[in-house]
């Protein structure tokens, strides 16, 4: 499944094929963060838009048609209108996320349900109210489960009787694991976003679809180099002489350079990585101790947050994990920490902190620095596989419904089409990591099944760490 491949489709048929006549394409900037990742500028040509234009931008009289695809409120209708009273176009098409608000009536609208940007293949970003707007773009709809208490409110977001049901929609709440986005992860992606690049968002955009990217980004460091090693390998293997083979290599010299180019971009990269890594492995065994309930003496935890080779930032990290953990700072442990540090134990107080409850669970890891699972992967792959609730999953009740597997061994009779009753969307309200994201894509190799996830935002330890 790539969902950004299916968005993509969806606005093609919805949004831009429906005009025979060559359009000019005006969106705003909500409708523009969700084209950007899906749409290259030049690449509009090829489905007849004549420009692509924003909409706040100064935009000159067109003997063209035009299509909107804008969040059509009170204040984008005025612009709209405006353009329509000054004949600024031959004729007027607006497609909405939402009913539009004062549009002028003569002006023709429909409502597309798409409001949710797809930054990856399995992940998308969106506001839990909008959830719907997935459901849409899958032609799928789902049952519904969520976590805690606190989510109840949400149970009857996709309550449309009319609609058969098929697949899962799972809500949980950020308060599930706020050890994740405080927690040093080894996976490259993580790592990436640990060392501040400062054009990373210019790295998705070249390397996001490349084939080494999706390969690298879940990678561990500790497998970094024999990875990138075996793609040299793969680059440098010559073609043979016979004519197939060597007119492929032809037309994949693009890609290929693309690749080289890259791979010599991700092998410095990783050194960067294990420049920090070395930096982190100083305290990674106090993070791991504290996450993982193993048996640490609090002398140790303070020693850390008192040693002049740790940063304060990561001091905090350190400082509320433990704290996070259920520990409480004596009067005694305080005053051995920097003021700022003590200031920040203090006062980081919140309603999630009071709610997050850790699990009890015996990791099985492959690195000593990297024990630690993020509790939605545990969570789910018991519940699903082993049907064992770590925590609570109340169901909204229409009638029973299972995900079935799609094991490569089943896979012999399946039709390409997705099958809609083996589709399981995860949602965190409050904001998803990267490493949980790399669990998902874990998950569905694991266990077979089409996992989805999405949040309102990607979220790091800057959330948490002032």
């Amino acid at each position: 499944m790539d969902l950004k491949k299916i968005l993509k489709q969806k606005i093609i048929s919805e949004v831009i094929s429906p005009s025979t006549e060559w359009p000019v394409l005006i969106y705003d900037r909500t409708c523009a963060e969700i084209l950007k990742n899906l749409f290259t500028k030049s690449e509009f040509i090829t489905y007849n838009i004549v420009m692509s234009l924003y909409l706040e931008e100064d935009r000159e009289q067109a003997n063209f048609p035009v299509i909107y695809f804008v969040k059509c409120t009170k204040e984008i209708s005025k612009i709209i209108n405006s353009d329509y009273l000054n004949k600024k176009y031959t004729s007027f098409t607006v497609c909405t996320l939402v009913p539009p608000e004062d549009l002028n009536h003569d002006i023709t609208f429909k409502i597309v349900h798409m409001s949710l940007k797809a930054l990856e293949e399995r992940v998308f970003i969106t506001d839990i109210t909008n959830i719907n707007s997935v459901c849409n773009i899958l032609n799928a709809y789902f049952y519904l489960e969520y976590t805690s208490k606190d989510l109840e409110k949400y149970s009857n977001i996709l309550d449309d009787e009319s609609k058969s049901r098929s697949g899962k929609l799972i809500l949980f709440d950020r308060s599930i694991d706020l050890y994740t986005p405080i927690l040093h992860f080894f996976t490259f992606q993580p790592l990436l976003e640990e060392i501040n690049i400062t054009d990373m968002s210019k790295i998705y955009e070249e390397y996001g679809d490349t084939a080494l990217w999706k390969e690298v980004r879940h990678t561990h460091l500790g497998d970094m180099s024999d990875l990138l090693k075996s793609y040299v390998r793969k680059v440098k293997t010559q073609p043979s002489d016979n004519i197939k083979d060597l007119m492929k290599a032809v037309m994949d010299a693009p890609e290929t350079l693309k690749t080289n180019k890259g791979l010599r971009l991700f092998f410095d990269l990783t050194k960067e990585c294990y420049k920090k890594f070395d930096y982190i492995n100083e305290f990674s065994n106090i993070e791991q101790k504290i996450v993982t309930k193993e048996k640490l003496k609090s002398k140790d935890v303070i020693k850390a947050l008192t040693e002049r080779k740790i940063d304060l930032y990561d001091k905090k990290r350190i400082a509320l994990l433990y704290k996070l953990s259920g520990h409480e700072y004596t009067e005694r442990e305080l005053a051995k920490l920097d003021e700022n540090l003590k200031n920040f134990i203090l006062e980081n107080k919140t309603n999630a902190n009071d709610k997050f409850k850790p699990i009890s669970y015996e990791y099985k890891y492959e690195y000593e620095v990297s024990k630690y699972e993020p509790t939605i992967s545990v969570v789910l792959r018991e519940y699903i596989k082993n049907n064992k609730q770590l925590i609570p999953f109340y169901k909204v009740e229409r009638e029973k419904n299972t995900i079935n597997s799609l094991r490569r061994t089943n896979l012999i009779s399946v039709k390409k089409d997705i099958n809609k009753n083996n589709i399981c969307c995860i949602y965190i309200k409050g904001g998803v990591t990267y490493e949980e994201i790399k669990c998902i894509y874990k998950l569905t190799d694991e266990l077979g099944i089409e996992f989805l996830i999405g949040s309102d935002s990607i979220i790091k330890s800057d959330l948490y760490i002032k």
